[in-house]
């Protein structure tokens, strides 16, 4: 007679049941900055949304509001609305180092460019150049990521600004105003994108060359072929860029 094994329930009241659940929260972009492709446009969209906000403030203070056309003062503080969102980003060590007035950790980025925050809680390369007659932004430029849409938006309205100039002077009127880490690189590809380079980028044709000569593939020997130069020597240019000068001679040969 075969034993029966007893029955045994799998589901035990008096064990509470454990459900397993995972929890992770997506972090959300910006959605207005995805909205533009353009930096001029997010700007004025941005001094506009300041305006609407100081205006309702002023409605509880018994101030004037303002309307009509955007100033030069309003533009320039969603500019630099934008700019701290940018440095919070992607400097927030940094940030946190300087609030304090702390020296920047050595393994940081930044070491080299003696950071310092300024009276609008910006960024900036420090220098020697406080006694300098030239403008803020060009003696204490901003700093500015590699890697944000903002500085890909900057390079390209300055690109196009510049009636689509070359990456040196891209980046040469850059550190003008701004020290975007990495600048050398986001030039090139700001102009190696931008379609209107592309499309009239000058392209050169290339001659097929003739034939040499018989007598510099033939064995002869030597002095078997002279030349005397007439007059010399004659400068010529040949090319399309960086053209230089070279010496050329006219010669009489004889057999």
């Amino acid at each position: 007679m075969w034993l029966v094994q007893p029955s045994v329930d799998e589901e035990i009241p008096e064990v509470r049941q454990i459900n397993l659940a995972l929890v992770t929260t997506a972090q959300e972009e910006n959605t207005i900055l995805n909205k533009f492709s353009e930096l001029l446009p997010l700007i004025r969209i941005t001094a506009f949304i300041l305006r609407f906000r100081n205006n309702s403030l002023s409605f509880k203070t018994q101030q004037s509001r303002q309307s009509g056309p955007l100033t030069a003062v309003e533009i320039e503080a969603a500019k630099l609305v934008w700019l701290r969102q940018v440095q919070a980003l992607s400097f927030q060590d940094e940030l946190s180092a300087l609030s304090k007035g702390n020296l920047v950790s050595p393994k940081s980025k930044l070491k080299l460019l003696n950071p310092y925050l300024d009276s609008k809680h910006i960024i900036r390369v420090g220098g020697r150049l406080s006694n300098s007659s030239l403008t803020e932004n060009a003696k204490f430029p901003i700093v500015l990521p590699s890697h944000h849409k903002i500085t890909q938006l900057l390079f390209k309205y300055e690109h196009i600004q510049l009636l689509h100039a070359g990456p040196q002077a891209l980046l040469s009127h850059m550190h003008l105003s701004y020290w975007p880490l990495r600048g050398r690189n986001i030039s090139h590809m700001t102009v190696h994108k931008c379609i209107t380079c592309f499309r009239y980028k000058p392209t050169t044709m290339q001659p097929f060359m003739a034939n040499l000569p018989r007598e510099r593939v033939t064995v002869e020997r030597p002095f078997a072929r002279t030349g005397i130069d007439f007059c010399g020597p004659v400068h010529i240019k040949s090319g399309v860029r960086r053209v230089t000068s070279i010496k050329s001679y006219m010669q009489c040969l004889s057999a």
